[in-house]
């Protein structure tokens, strides 16, 4: 079983966070449907907007639960290249596999 980060959503159901993180979310509350910018969706990725560092690390509790249960993770995926967005969310995406096995 494994992790799948997904801090933006395409497609025609749009998905909220389960945390509070409004920097990565559109004025609905929605993940924005890309993470780097596109021409299809203008404006509406990750990377268009000011995102916060902290807003991502909100996760990391969900993360740590599940480890903390009988399931064990056994990797954590990237959707769409998020943790391509900055050496923070890489180092950040390297400490959740570390803590989810």
């Amino acid at each position: 079983m494994g992790v799948h980060l997904a801090i933006a959503v395409s497609g025609t159901i749009s998905n909220g966070p389960l945390t509070d993180c409004p920097s990565i979310t559109d004025e609905d509350g929605y993940f924005y449907p890309m993470v780097f910018p596109n021409a299809t969706y203008q404006t509406k990725g990750v990377m268009d907007n000011e995102w916060k560092i902290e807003d991502i690390e909100n996760f990391a509790p969900r993360l740590k639960r599940l480890s903390a249960t009988c399931l064990k993770s056994s990797h954590v995926s990237a959707h769409m290249g998020c943790t391509r967005l900055s050496e923070e969310v890489k180092a950040l995406e390297k400490g959740w596999r570390t803590n989810t096995k």
